[in-house]
């Protein structure tokens, strides 16, 4: 969740923060100051005509709605006096934030439930605007998301979000919805229909539109890609735009010609404009930025999948240099994992170190993604595995322990060839894991890493870490302790390099006495502290320098 202030020059107070929301992200949550006035603002007259007025415990969740006449607007807020909690830092299991994360907090008396509203306005009448509510707490328990109206202006399409539901706690979790859906209101706001299907229940990574009176357009996370979908209301079709493995993102539609314009990318694919109607199968490049940085890379990509020993399927790509034999032989090896955990893992281009799957097969080293439990676009349970009683800290970790051991087995690589890496949680993944499995992996490349989740409960985001692990210090502090990479330290036995900014919200003086118990043992450890940086590297000659440390490392250490 973002927070940022708002403060826009040079228009009226009283339309700054609605103005600033729609220049905003999907995921941003607007908080006041004092109190927040919503009004009309008229480019053409300047005329100002207030909406209504919200209390300081509001924030705007949504980015407004218009309808295609201007007559009507929709947005959705939530109003809670435990707003500020949001804030890294507030801690404490009397937070409203923690109590819902544990699951302690009856519906009836969940703020994330009984302050989640959707204000519509009429502005038909501009002398006597109308403004009437849809509240998530007289409804079925799920909470309003994004919203849009028909092009006819007749039909409402809200984002519904379902509450997580996890083993071991009493009541359901709001503040990480499990899975979403969308549901229909007509002009008097009442409800004529609801769509739900498993393609387009990613609880975050999800967006929709009305393209048309009847048509809808969906495009987020589905599985191993981004996707694009279309819907008919009156009819019920459901079908696929999207036909390439990849990424689409800044979808926008045309009704008139009936073509989507959108951004794609994928592991072999720098990001481009593209077109293609809503039937699919006319893909036309738009632009062509990036047609030399594509011929330079030379990789290939292939998807596979590992059935676990309880049977479980996980699907995943393997990134190599072009020209590699499939399946690979012994081929050096790095397993990446991406950042959250939560967030989705899909085919899309990236050449940072936080997320090397272009960067090293370039240079001679496949990597391994495969999405584990705790990600989106693969349904609720999967979404929710991280969290379930005692799988933090292991279930993904010795997941990917056994699909290492089955590549093993395969010849796909070896144990002196296998490496591993990641990025924030990815960084806690690649930590847990040298600690967990400290001789499964021949190198390790840990960046802006989570490492000591008491800490993290106490000082950081206290409520995601209560989601997670589903318990507090005070009940349970060998569980902290022992999902913490930090306290397991002296296990490391695999040649590891650190990266970390001096300004990382993750305490940088965490990640140096990691690297301080690691060098203890006597393994091989490597730091490198970015001055200036934070969360991640943002400088080119930061990542030019950690590029050349990761891949002269692997190099090193994999047997290459």
């Amino acid at each position: 969740m973002q927070l940022r202030p708002s403060s826009v020059n040079r228009i009226p107070e009283d339309v700054q923060r609605l103005l600033k929301l729609q220049e905003g992200d999907d995921d941003t949550l607007e908080v006041a100051s004092d109190e927040i006035r919503l009004s009309y603002f008229d480019l053409n007259t300047q005329e100002v005509i207030d909406l209504i007025n919200l209390p300081e415990t509001s924030g705007l969740t949504s980015l407004p709605a218009w309808s295609q006449d201007g007559s009507r607007l929709a947005i959705t807020r939530l109003t809670f006096d435990g707003i500020t909690e949001i804030f890294r830092g507030n801690t404490g299991l009397a937070n409203t934030l923690v109590r819902d994360t544990l699951g302690q907090l009856p519906p009836a008396e969940n703020p994330l439930l009984q302050g989640n509203v959707v204000d519509v306005f009429d502005l038909s009448d501009r002398s006597n605007v109308r403004v009437s509510q849809l509240r998530a707490g007289e409804g079925n328990g799920d909470t309003f998301g994004s919203v849009s109206w028909s092009t006819d202006n007749q039909l409402l399409m809200t984002k519904m979000q379902r509450p997580a539901r996890l083993q071991g706690r009493t009541y359901p979790i709001y503040a990480y919805p499990e899975s979403s859906y969308v549901r229909f209101y007509n002009n008097a706001l009442q409800p004529v229909g609801e769509f739900v299907a498993p393609e387009i229940a990613a609880p975050n990574f999800m967006n929709s539109q009305f393209v048309s009176p009847g048509e809808v357009i969906f495009d987020g996370i589905s599985g191993l890609s981004g996707r694009i979908f279309y819907y008919n209301v009156g009819t019920g079709e459901f079908r696929e735009i999207s036909n390439r493995s990849g990424y689409y993102t800044q979808v926008f539609a045309s009704r008139l010609s009936r073509q989507l314009v959108f951004l794609y990318t994928s592991f072999q694919n720098p990001p481009e404009l593209y077109r293609d109607s809503w039937e699919g199968g006319a893909l036309t490049a738009l632009t062509y930025n990036n047609v030399e940085l594509q011929q330079m890379s030379q990789t290939q990509v292939n998807e596979v999948a590992f059935t676990l020993q309880d049977g479980a399927v996980r699907r995943g790509y393997l990134v190599q240099p072009a020209g590699a034999p499939f399946p690979p032989q012994n081929a050096p090896m790095v397993i990446w994992q991406e950042g959250g955990p939560g967030l989705f893992m899909t085919s899309t281009w990236a050449t940072n170190v936080e997320s090397p799957y272009v960067l090293l097969p370039n240079f001679g080293i496949s990597v391994l993604v495969v999405p584990l439990p705790g990600r989106e676009g693969w349904g609720p349970e999967f979404y929710n595995g991280l969290a379930q009683p005692g799988a933090f800290g292991s279930i993904d970790i010795d997941e990917m322990a056994q699909i290492v051991r089955q590549m093993h087995a395969l010849g796909w690589t070896s144990p002196d060839r296998t490496g591993v890496t990641g990025c924030s949680y990815g960084g806690y993944f690649t930590s847990q894991s040298i600690v967990r499995h400290p001789d499964l992996y021949a190198a390790a490349n840990t960046q802006c890493s989570l490492l000591d989740t008491l800490v993290e409960w106490q000082t950081g985001f206290t409520w995601f870490m209560s989601y997670l692990i589903g318990t507090s210090p005070p009940l349970s502090v060998d569980t902290f302790l022992g999902n913490s990479p930090l306290y397991g330290a002296e296990n490391v036995r695999t040649p590891t390099l650190i990266f970390h900014g001096d300004f990382d919200f993750l305490p940088v003086s965490i990640a140096e006495t990691f690297h301080e118990r690691i060098a203890a043992t006597g393994t091989t450890v490597r730091m490198l502290k970015f001055q200036g940086e934070g969360h991640g590297l943002g400088l080119p000659e930061n990542q030019i320098t950690a590029a050349q440390e990761q891949i002269t490392w692997f190099r090193r250490y994999l047997a290459t």
